[in-house]
């Protein structure tokens, strides 16, 4: 069905996290499948009673004429404890690129469109290596994912500046926690097709990452995700994006940064960022 990936600008963390929350969260049919595309190795294996094989290595070692079939991957998934299927990466960064670069040509014809795959690359920054580059030419949608300070949002902006020279895809921002800006500042700033805000939840963070479940108060009968709960938002958010789901997609909110403000808008700084990096 779709090839979504997901990524994060200079000192951005929370992919992995918001990666897995989405697939948790995924509404339709069976759940997705998360890949650790990670350059830099797994987390995974940290996190969760799973191992390094089979994962990545193994399937980029079992490439054949076939490529990336759905029937293929599925034999190198594990699942979490949870119920979401991954394709682990290896714990060293030169395993991982090792692999990434065998799975590199294979992309364009992959068999995705029998499913959903969600792509955890990591950081994606300039100069983008081979690999990165190919999963993104490859993608039906790109997420990026980050916190909302003017810095933040900044590297975001070049990092998504980056991915719309690749492909022209959706390209989305996921806000993790607060920010001082609307989502209209943000789309317009950034020049993105949405802005999707994910809860700061380190409780709901903790259990999606091999911890244990939030407690629920006293006054509530079961504990609340939010970070489940945005991360549903933002699948909704994907859907009518994708090819073959379906329903038409709604207008971004794109509303016009307040010229009156006492700071300078949100725009004026990132097109400032923009500059610098050319």
């Amino acid at each position: 069905m779709a090839l979504i990936v997901m990524g994060s600008a200079k000192g951005a963390p929370g992919v992995s996290t918001t990666a897995l929350a989405l697939a948790a969260a995924w509404p339709r049919g069976a759940r997705p499948v998360v890949w650790e595309a990670d350059g830099d190795g797994s987390d995974l294996l940290h996190r969760f009673p799973v191992r390094a094989d089979p994962g990545l290595v193994s399937l980029a070692g079992a490439l054949g004429p076939e490529g990336l079939s759905t029937a293929l991957v599925a034999e190198h998934t594990q699942m979490l404890p949870g119920g979401v299927p991954v394709m682990v990466g290896p714990p060293g960064a030169g395993a991982a690129r090792a692999a990434l670069s065998a799975l590199g040509a294979y992309w364009e014809q992959a068999g995705h469109r029998e499913s959903v795959w969600i792509v955890d690359l990591g950081r994606i920054t300039a100069p983008l290596n081979p690999s990165a580059a190919q999963v993104l030419r490859a993608a039906d949608a790109v997420v990026a994912v980050g916190t909302g300070d003017m810095a933040a949002l900044t590297h975001t902006a070049q990092m998504c500046d980056q991915v719309r020279e690749l492909t022209p895809v959706p390209v989305m921002v996921a806000v993790v926690g607060a920010s001082q800006f609307s989502d209209g500042e943000i789309v317009e700033a950034l020049r993105v097709d949405s802005c999707v805000r994910i809860a700061h939840d380190p409780a709901s963070a903790r259990f999606l990452t091999g911890g244990r479940a939030p407690a629920a108060p006293w006054w509530r009968h079961r504990p609340r995700y939010p970070l489940l709960e945005d991360a549903a938002g933002l699948a909704h958010d994907l859907l009518p994006r994708l090819p073959e789901l379906g329903l038409p997609a709604e207008d971004a909110d794109t509303a016009p940064v307040d010229e009156a403000a006492v700071q300078p808008s949100l725009a004026a700084h990132v097109d400032q960022g923009r500059g610098e990096r050319r």
